[in-house]
């Protein structure tokens, strides 16, 4: 036998002897809850949608009313503060602006200006603002992203479709209108799958996130809950969780559920 035979056989006893290590069952400890996957067909039509309905945003007295408006609830927001007569005056305004664009443009007229703000929110991000433009179109989102896990230390660690996704919702929030009034199912993934599965949201609301994400991705949905029973110490759940995603053929997660079973009291 050459020395080279000799050391091809042991790397290769080695590394089928490390194979079976790998699949013998052993507890592990689950220290997250998986990763959110984006569908990026869906991220690229949803993207396509919105350029289209920017270029179709009504301008005129209207939109730049609203828009200026906008704008100024997002410089009380970001300079943290406002005293309750400017805050309540302006929010008459606003509301008085909000109606008129209706009843002028309609339902098709406002979705086409949040598409619009949204793309200033791509160059807002960039820097490419001057800093008062740049405050007045973020507001309080950067605090947002930070308190979401979107960003760590001023900087977006989280992909810029789930975070235009997030500042559709505030958006939508700040018109009146249901936090995700207007998402399509990709965004839908995006907004539910995020803060069920790596986001740092309240416990209510990230339960909530991981039934509504369960539509668009069962298996990542149900590995968050799995997660989320496991670090509340609700060990049977999270057995029962992650034993149903092992018989699917996951050796990792069948190694979480050995060790979910021997945290059950």
């Amino acid at each position: 036998m050459t020395p080279s035979g000799a050391k091809l056989i042991v790397v290769s006893v080695a590394s089928a002897c490390a194979g079976v290590l790998l699949a013998m069952p052993q507890p592990i400890e689950p220290m997250d809850p998986g990763a959110l996957r984006l569908d990026a067909q869906l991220s690229a039509q949803a993207h396509t949608r919105d350029l289209e309905l920017a270029e179709r945003a009504p301008t005129g007295e209207e939109a730049e009313t609203l828009t200026a408006l906008f704008r100024e609830h997002g410089l009380a927001e970001a300079n943290a503060g406002e005293p309750r007569a400017v805050r309540l005056n302006r929010e008459e305004r606003f509301a008085r602006a909000l109606a008129r664009f209706k009843e002028v443009h309609g339902a098709e007229g406002l979705a086409a200006l949040r598409a619009r703000t949204c793309e200033e929110l791509t160059v807002a991000l960039k820097g490419e603002l001057s800093d008062e433009t740049e405050r007045a179109v973020l507001g309080a989102f950067p605090r947002l992203l930070e308190q979401y896990g979107l960003s760590d230390n001023g900087e977006v660690i989280a992909p810029h479709f789930v975070v235009r996704t997030l500042y559709k919702a505030r958006w939508n929030s700040i018109h009146d209108l249901p936090l995700t009034d207007g998402l399509d199912e990709g965004e839908l993934r995006a907004y539910w799958g995020w803060l069920a599965v790596e986001g740092v949201a309240p416990p209510t609301l990230r339960l909530d996130a991981v039934q509504r994400f369960q539509e668009f991705d069962e298996r990542a949905a149900l590995e968050a809950a799995a997660y989320i029973a496991y670090a509340r110490g609700d060990f049977s759940r999270a057995t029962n969780l992650y034993g149903e995603l092992a018989n699917q053929g996951d050796l990792r997660l069948r190694n979480h559920a050995l060790a979910a079973v021997r945290r059950v009291e």
